[in-house]
C-alpha cells in the first residue's frame, strides 16, 4: 500500500495538470444552445461565406451543421446566418447582422471567463498552467501567447482611469453612491470593467468608501484632495505611467457616472484603440460621440499638463489627431447622471 501511494504521488509530480474551459450558453433544462462548436461553425463562414465549405473545414457533415444552425436560431429567436445569391461560383452564406453582433458579444464574454478562469487556476494551481485547447487537441503554450500579445490585441497594453472624485452638486448629494436598483452608481460602473483589465485600472477618488469598493474589485486607488477635473486626469495619468513600467500604450478615461456602460462595450473600444493606437478613440451613438475616449501615448505630456475643469477635452483637442469611434450598443451607454431625475429606471 506504501509503495502505491508513493507511485501516486510520483506521477501526480510529473503530470502536469491543465485546466479546461468552455463557454457555453444553455437553456433553463441544461440543454446547449450555443458554444464553442457553432461559435467557430460561425466563424468559419464569415471567413469563407459558405456553411458548405465551413462544416467541410471542420470535418464536419453539412446536414450537421446545418441542425446545429437551425437549433441554434430556434433558441435564440432570432437568424445567425442567411443565403446570398449565386452566380458562377454558386450560392452561400452570410452572418446577419444579429448573426455578427451575437457572435462578437459571445467571443468578448469567452475571453473574458477564459482570462479571468485561467489566472484564478495560475493563483492556485501554478503560474504555468496552460489551458487545454479542443480545436488544437492540445494545450495553448508559448506560440499562442505571443499571437495574443503585442499592441494588436493585449488589453494590458490600455490603461484605465476611473474618475470618481466629482462632488455632485447638481444632484444634490454624492451621486456616486445614489442607489441604482440595489448597487451603487459607483459600484455599477466599477462593474462594467472588463475582468482581464482591473489589474491596469486605477480609481482616482476622494471618498474612502469608493476607495474600498476600488480595491474589493482589485484596482488601484489614488485619493484626490484637489478640486478641478483636471488633478484627476493628472493624477490618473501620472499612476498609469508609473504602474505600466512603460507598457501603456493608452488611456481609457471612465467617468463613474456613467453607470450603463457595458462591459463589452469598453472592450470594444479598446481593441479599436489598439487596431490604431497612434490615434484617439472613443464612444459614440448614431453621430453623438462622448465619453469614454482613450488617449494615445503621445498625449501623456499634454495630459500631464492640463488645468481647470476641462479634463481631457482640451488635449485631445490640441493634438489634432484623427479620431476613431465606436458604436455604442446601447444610447443610454453614452448617459452621465447629473441629477436624479437622470436616471433612468429601465436600467436598473
Amino acid at each position: 500500500m506504501g509503495g502505491d501511494n508513493g507511485e501516486a504521488e510520483r506521477r501526480t509530480e510529473v503530470s502536469a495538470l491543465h485546466p479546461k474551459i468552455q463557454v457555453q450558453i444553455c437553456e433553463e433544462n441544461g440543454e446547449k444552445i450555443f458554444g464553442p462548436g457553432p461559435a467557430e461553425l460561425l466563424r468559419r463562414v464569415r471567413d469563407t461565406g459558405s456553411l458548405h465549405a465551413a462544416s467541410k473545414s471542420m470535418n464536419m457533415a453539412y446536414s450537421k451543421a446545418m441542425r446545429i444552425m437551425r437549433t441554434a436560431e430556434r433558441n435564440l429567436g432570432f437568424s445567425l446566418l442567411s443565403g446570398k445569391a449565386g452566380g458562377k461560383a454558386g450560392g452561400g452564406s452570410v452572418l446577419t447582422k444579429e448573426g455578427a453582433a451575437f457572435l462578437e458579444k459571445y467571443e468578448i464574454w469567452e475571453r473574458q471567463v477564459r482570462s479571468c478562469g485561467m489566472q484564478y487556476y495560475r493563483d492556485i494551481f501554478g503560474e504555468n498552467a496552460e489551458e487545454y485547447d479542443p480545436a488544437e487537441n492540445g494545450f495553448k503554450g508559448t506560440e499562442q501567447k505571443q499571437e495574443t500579445s503585442g499592441e494588436n490585441g493585449d488589453l494590458s497594453a490600455v490603461s484605465i482611469v476611473v474618475m470618481a472624485s466629482g462632488y455632485g452638486r447638481r444632484f444634490g448629494s454624492n451621486k456616486l453612491l445614489a442607489d441604482l436598483g440595489g448597487v451603487t452608481m459607483a459600484e455599477r460602473t466599477l462593474d462594467a470593467v472588463p475582468v482581464p483589465m482591473r489589474k491596469n485600472t486605477v480609481v482616482v477618488t476622494r471618498y474612502p468608501e469608493i476607495a474600498e469598493m476600488a480595491r474589493m474589485r482589485d484596482m488601484r486607488t489614488v485619493m484626490n484632495p484637489f478640486p478641478d477635473q483636471s488633478d484627476t486626469v493628472r493624477l490618473g495619468t501620472k499612476d498609469c505611467m508609473e504602474q505600466s513600467a512603460g507598457k501603456c500604450r493608452g488611456i481609457l478615461f471612465l467617468p463613474c457616472d456613467q453607470p450603463y456602460i457595458r462591459p463589452a462595450t469598453l472592450e470594444r473600444l479598446a481593441m479599436e484603440f489598439l487596431r490604431h493606437p497612434d490615434d484617439l478613440t472613443r464612444l459614440g451613438k448614431d453621430g453623438t460621440v462622448g465619453s469614454p475616449m482613450i488617449f494615445p501615448e503621445s498625449t501623456f505630456p499634454a495630459l500631464l499638463a492640463v488645468t481647470g475643469d476641462t479634463g481631457g477635452r482640451e488635449a485631445a483637442r490640441e493634438s489634432g489627431l484623427p479620431v476613431h469611434v465606436v458604436e455604442a450598443q446601447f444610447r443610454e451607454e453614452l448617459n452621465d447622471i447629473d441629477r436624479p431625475e437622470d436616471i433612468d429606471v429601465s436600467n436598473q
